[in-house]
């Protein structure tokens, strides 16, 4: 076939295969070389470039450290602590507790509330509780405060008599120049408030048989004249001109009584080392006979239970209280309004002014929360529930009041005496300072 002129430049334009080319192995090895040699090359410079930067970065820091150093130096104070926590280790320190619980050769000062509405209570005790191997108790006090409120008592108390009794005997003259009343029942009202002034003489004999460590039983005898009359501060009305006329028992003649009861008591623990919660308790029937031909005896049961429940290294306290008072009059009888149960006050009802509540009968329950802050020193929340009824056997949990609040706890052992509570109810807000050394 002869090759033409077309065919000649197709085959013209056709590329031509060319021979592979092959690369010999040692060059290869040489070249993979020299790529791992930069790369480590590079990581090495990068590292010692890093390593200098944070080297003098540190150096910086360091230096910075120091001037700060330096500086706090030059103005260090004293931690300072809060103010409550300050007052409570210097009264510590200074052992302020001591000198007024133990006092001098048995003189102590005397501090405390002679009841609602009595102010702040000041005077002066002799208090001897461990005569002759301890036991014998000699006590006398002679206390008043600033709303003219006064006392003056003495105590014995003989332990360990033939064994396991004791006999106690106690006296007291008591004035109070303004109680409140409000009137009788659950449904008195606040606005009828009026006062009354109470003198109390009253001699007492308590004897009994310690059971065990903790429960004692015994019985008592009690002679009371009391003597109600107008109050002496005029801001208020007296009880006598308000509800002159009223069924208010006792409200115009006041006989003397002769009391006699029963009783059998929980005491806490008093083993060395015992935790100061656990269970206390108490059951008492009296009676109650007017001396003259009054129309005034009546029958009394009372019994209360009190729980302190420890807990988280005893930095918490859990308080339960359950109390409630019974009057049975004779047939044909009333209970005199001074010697009937009362609630409202810094002990009950903190929500309520002092006495709100006046009747025969009564039923409280009581609970509050304790945190300890720092040592002897604790906060706590409570609520309390109560209310008063006129005849024991005819009650309903109708008309029940209630109180809240909260409120700061201090001190400890026999002056263990501090509160403050601020408590709230559907009357307003009560705020109550309480000393509990009485």
């Amino acid at each position: 076939m002869p090759v033409t002129e077309r065919s000649r430049s197709k085959a013209a334009r056709s590329p031509r295969k060319l021979p592979p080319v092959t690369i010999p192995k040692h060059r290869a090895s040489m070249a993979g070389l020299r790529r791992f040699s930069t790369r480590l090359a590079c990581f090495a410079a990068g590292f010692l470039l890093a390593a200098g930067l944070l080297e003098g970065q540190q150096a910086t820091s360091a230096e910075e450290i120091q001037r700060l150093r330096q500086q706090k130096a030059q103005k260090l104070q004293p931690e300072t602590l809060p103010w409550l926590h300050r007052t409570v280790l210097y009264f510590r320190e200074a052992k302020v507790q001591e000198k007024l619980t133990y006092g001098y050769r048995g003189f102590r000062p005397r501090f405390g509330t002679l009841g609602p509405g009595s102010g702040f209570g000041v005077g002066i005790e002799y208090f001897r509780p461990n005569l002759v191997n301890d036991r014998f108790l000699v006590r006398s006090s002679l206390t008043g405060s600033l709303q003219d409120f006064f006392m003056i008592d003495g105590e014995f108390e003989a332990r360990r008599l033939a064994g396991k009794g004791f006999l106690n005997l106690l006296a007291f003259h008591r004035f109070s120049p303004k109680i409140d009343f409000f009137g009788e029942g659950p449904e008195s009202s606040i606005h009828n408030r009026t006062a009354y002034s109470l003198e109390e003489n009253s001699i007492q004999a308590t004897a009994g048989w310690q059971l065990t460590p903790r429960v004692r039983a015994g019985g008592m005898i009690r002679y009371l004249r009391p003597n109600v009359g107008p109050t002496r501060y005029r801001c208020l009305p007296s009880t006598e001109d308000v509800f002159a006329g009223s069924a208010v028992p006792g409200l115009g003649f006041q006989p003397p009584f002769v009391q006699t009861g029963a009783f059998i008591e929980l005491q806490p623990s008093r083993e060395l080392g015992a935790p100061p919660g656990g269970t206390t308790g108490l059951f008492r029937w009296s009676r109650f006979d007017a001396r003259e031909r009054t129309a005034n005896s009546f029958t009394r049961v009372e019994a209360q239970v009190e729980r302190h429940q420890l807990f988280f290294n005893h930095q918490r306290n859990l308080l339960l209280r359950a109390r409630t008072v019974l009057s049975i009059p004779d047939k044909g009888n009333e209970v005199p309004f001074y010697l009937q149960p009362q609630l409202g006050g810094p002990w009950d009802l903190r929500g309520f002014r002092g006495r709100r509540f006046y009747d025969n009968n009564l039923a409280l329950v009581t609970a509050e929360y304790q945190w300890q802050v720092f040592s002897g020193v604790s906060l706590a929340l409570f609520m309390d529930a109560g209310k008063v009824f006129p005849h024991w056997d005819r009650w309903s949990l109708g008309r029940v009041e209630k109180s809240y609040g909260g409120g700061l706890r201090f001190g400890n052992g026999s002056f263990a005496g501090g509160r403050f509570d601020l408590a709230f109810s559907r009357e307003g807000v009560q705020l109550w300072i309480v000393f509990d050394t009485f």
